[in-house]
């Protein structure tokens, strides 16, 4: 009895973590994906304490179609030399 409620535990245990890993690749199912180059700061607004950053730039699907996209961020630009 102790050896089958261990299986049980450990197989869901198992499971659980699976599909908590597969969450990720659920939400992606059915997005659009655009490629963009962030280049200037954005406009800073202040939001509970934490300077966020308003972005709209235009971006590009994988046929070069140009959409505007808008988006906020909570981090800087890191510049690459």
């Amino acid at each position: 009895m102790k050896k089958f409620l261990a299986i049980i535990t450990l197989c869901l245990l198992f499971s659980s973590f699976t599909i908590g890993c597969e969450r990720v690749s659920l939400n992606r199912i059915g997005k659009d994906v655009y490629y963009m180059q962030i280049k200037d700061e954005g406009t800073i607004e202040k939001v509970d304490g934490r300077n966020l950053r308003n972005n709209t730039l235009p971006a590009y699907d994988e046929y070069g179609v140009k959409k505007q996209i808008t988006f906020r961020s909570t981090k800087k630009k890191t510049i690459i030399n």
